[in-house]
């Protein structure tokens, strides 16, 4: 497993309050608003998605990710009160499910 794209999804499943908290924390201000590190973390790290190409559930999976994500880029939910937004918590889960599906992958 990649702890690049492992640090990527953890932080995309992250609750609500701990994204904010991170992106506070990476700032070191309360005052920004924008969350797109979250997703630039992400992005980052998706060259790595190959080596679980051959596993067809992992494949699907990412795909629905990266569908959600564009979803979230297309709709420019890219601040804070974003982060309750229902994409936001579809990306969550999908990036828990994947992070789950990982473990047993090869």
């Amino acid at each position: 497993m990649s702890n690049l794209l492992i640090s990527a999804l953890k932080l995309l499943s992250m609750e609500k309050e701990d994204q904010m908290e991170y992106i506070n924390g990476l700032f070191n201000d309360n005052d920004n608003e924008s969350i797109e590190e979250i997703l630039l973390e992400y992005d980052d790290a998706k060259y790595l998605i190959d080596n679980y190409k051959s596993n067809d559930m992992l494949k699907e999976m990412f795909i629905s990710l990266d569908i959600i994500i564009n979803e979230i880029d297309d709709n420019k939910l890219f601040y804070k009160n974003d982060l309750d937004n229902l994409l936001w918590d579809k990306a969550r889960i999908k990036a828990r499910d994947i992070i789950k599906c990982m473990k047993y992958a090869k």
